[in-house]
């Protein structure tokens, strides 16, 4: 298997506590607990391919190639593809669920979300992105797994608004005190604001109306 480290191309699995460190005790599920995950972008993207669809590292490696749909948005070398793997499951979302067999080489090890990994991946997913330059990639990403898993984006969509509105209201008191060249950049950031905000009025356009309550 072409740039997979060693213990990841062995048939007996992935091995990847011993390349990142002692394995991690389980953290409490909430807000906080995702922080103190520090999970990169690319493990979330890794993490959100498991979600109910077993797979093995060549495959993720696939979905996240820049001429897949994923890949679009956030695209990863299949080295850091193996060297995710091996973080998540040194953190107990995901695990190991059989092996594959191969046209060429060594079996495949198939891993799977646990049901803590899938947990924390939902959670992640209501998250709004705390900084404009983080839109292009990690909320794409979301939006992408809130349609892969038939998950309702509106809220995150809602989040993401009211943040994008804080930003440009402080974007716009930096702007009446800047000269120069700090103009220049706190009116692109203006603009990214409001493309982004843009965009997110059309994407809940686009959603529709909540659905109301069950039996109301």
């Amino acid at each position: 298997m072409p740039g997979a480290p060693a213990h990841l191309r062995r048939s007996g699995g992935l091995g990847g506590a011993a390349a990142v460190g002692s394995r991690a005790e389980p953290a409490p599920v909430g807000a906080s607990a995702r922080l103190a995950l520090g999970l990169s972008l690319t493990q979330w993207a890794v993490l959100g391919l498991l979600v109910g669809r077993p797979a093995h590292g060549f495959a993720l490696a696939g979905a996240l190639a820049p001429d897949s749909p994923l890949g679009q948005a956030w695209r990863v070398p299949r080295p850091l593809v193996y060297r995710a793997l091996a973080g998540l499951e040194a953190n107990g979302l995901v695990e190991r669920a059989g092996v594959e067999p191969a046209r060429l080489g060594p079996r495949r090890t198939v891993l799977r979300a646990t049901g803590r990994g899938e947990t924390e991946l939902r959670g992640w997913l209501e998250v709004p992105s705390s900084h404009l330059r983080d839109l292009r990639s990690e909320l794409l990403v979301k939006l992408y797994f809130h349609e892969r898993l038939g998950s309702d984006p509106r809220p995150l969509l809602r989040a993401q608004r009211a943040r994008v509105g804080e930003l440009a209201a402080a974007l716009e008191n930096e702007r009446q005190g800047a000269n120069g060249f700090e103009a220049v950049l706190a009116a692109w950031r203006r603009s990214t604001a409001r493309a982004a905000a843009e965009f997110l009025d059309e994407q809940l356009a686009a959603a529709g109306p909540a659905l109301p309550p069950a039996g109301g």
